[in-house]
């Protein structure tokens, strides 16, 4: 990859207790400002606060999220999936085919765009930016860094129903990846808005804060420790701290329109552990290439996973979580009642 970033967040208070971004630089040897080029390029640009990304498929548990809570849907309501999908000129297609149905919880566990578009033409494109805005993507992120003020995502020009789906699958709006912490610190800790923050302070809960309710919040926590068990971030799994999350791959836009086909940003947007969320961890790669038997591949279940999961192995035990047992993981035992072999 050209470029990494992690972000490691309290998920019941914002609090950011780690925050890297790559690539880095000595501050004893300040690398001069960028004079050309991209200012992405440079060691001084800050990735986790300051880079702008469509970051594609993790939208999709933002999706999800709002439906459940408006009654639009239920975790086991049937979404059609028949693709490709054709709205006037445009074709919104899946990595696969899924089949004529999917539940809303295997939209996102097999991360269906045509399903997240057909949820989210439902909710209509009013209600859709509404959340999107009370949850803070329309805004820089409040968080004690210079170049976060300074950082506004981008938005479209005209929000219409095509645009409404491309982000309801995260294509079409442009956030930092702490803008995303965030949101899925409100996933993570029962529905609560929280404002990032580097500097450590008592922070109580604020039901003032509430964005969704409690029922909605741990139906989509449930269906992200779905994805890592069955789904696409099946690399990100650590026993014994169920981790929960949503990949997202995302082709990079090239600077004069339209979309690169080779080169992506891969991002892994995660929680542990799932039953009771300590932490949220925010992975993203910038260009990322992974070689799987002969083969290339970038999507961020075989680049951004495996990197979020060697993180938390390292960071759950330095953070005093100490593992549990995933009913997932358990064997069966078989007992034998004496005489009756």
């Amino acid at each position: 990859a050209k470029g990494a970033m992690g972000i490691l967040m309290e998920a019941g208070t914002g609090q950011i207790r780690a925050l890297a971004s790559l690539p880095d630089f000595d501050p004893n040897l300040r690398p001069p400002l960028p004079s050309r080029g991209d200012p992405a390029d440079s060691p001084l640009f800050n990735r986790a606060a300051q880079g702008r990304y469509e970051l594609g498929s993790t939208f999709k548990p933002l999706t999800v999220a709002l439906a459940l809570d408006t009654g639009l849907v239920a975790p086991t309501t049937l979404i059609d999936t028949k693709g490709p999908m054709r709205w006037g000129r445009f074709t919104i297609r899946d990595f696969h085919n899924y089949g004529p149905q999917l539940t809303v919880e295997d939209v996102i566990v097999k991360s269906s765009n045509i399903g997240a578009a057909r949820i989210a033409i439902l909710q209509g494109s009013k209600a859709q930016q509404d959340f999107l805005k009370r949850i803070g993507m329309f805004e820089p992120v409040s968080v004690e860094l210079t170049e976060a003020a300074r950082t506004t995502p981008l938005l479209p020009a005209r929000w219409s129903d095509l645009t409404t789906m491309t982000i309801s699958y995260g294509h079409g709006i442009a956030v930092t990846p702490l803008h995303l912490a965030a949101a899925y610190a409100m996933i993570a800790n029962g529905g609560r808005r929280v404002t990032p923050s580097i500097v450590l302070q008592d922070v109580a809960p604020d039901e003032s804060s509430r964005v969704i309710s409690e029922r909605s919040a741990a139906q989509v926590r449930s269906m992200l420790r779905q994805v890592v068990l069955r789904g696409t971030a099946r690399q990100a799994d650590v026993p014994g701290y169920e981790v929960a999350g949503k990949t997202g791959t995302a082709d990079k836009p090239l600077p004069h329109g339209g979309y690169a086909r080779d080169r992506v940003i891969s991002t892994f947007a995660s929680f542990f552990p799932a039953t009771h969320p300590e932490f949220v961890l925010v992975i993203a790669l910038d260009e990322p290439v992974n070689v799987i038997n002969g083969t290339k591949v970038r999507t961020a279940g075989w680049t951004a996973a495996p990197v979020a999961a060697k993180a938390i192995r390292r960071i759950a035990p330095i953070m005093g979580l100490r593992p549990g047992a995933d009913p997932e993981h358990l064997a069966p035992v078989l007992y034998t009642l004496a005489g009756n072999e």
